[in-house]
C-alpha cells in the first residue's frame, strides 16, 4: 500500500486504494524489453548494486559475529545500535 502511494507520488502510476476492486493506472507506456537499451555504465553500475545485495544477504545468513539487528540496522543506515 506505502509503495502504490510513494509511486504514485512520483508520478509513475496512479493508484486508486480499494473500494470495491484496487486499480492501478500507469502514466507511462511500457517499454518492450527488446526496445530498452541500457548504457554500458548503467547496467555495470546495477550489477555492482546487485552483487553489493547479494553479497549483504549472505553474510547476514552465514556470520554470527555480529548480532543481526545489529547488522540489518547498519545495513539500512541507522548509526545508533542497541543491545
Amino acid at each position: 500500500y506505502r509503495l502504490f502511494n510513494r509511486l504514485s507520488s512520483l508520478g509513475v502510476l496512479h493508484y486508486i486504494p480499494r473500494r470495491q476492486q484496487p486499480c492501478i493506472i500507469f502514466t507511462h507506456p511500457r517499454v518492450e524489453g527488446r526496445e530498452l537499451n541500457l548504457g554500458e555504465e548503467v547496467y555495470e553500475t546495477r550489477l555492482q548494486r546487485f552483487d553489493e545485495r547479494i553479497t549483504a544477504m549472505v553474510q547476514y545468513a552465514c556470520d554470527d559475529s555480529i548480532c543481526r539487528s545489529k547488522r540489518l540496522m547498519h545495513y539500512f543506515g541507522q548509526k545508533k545500535t542497541y543491545n
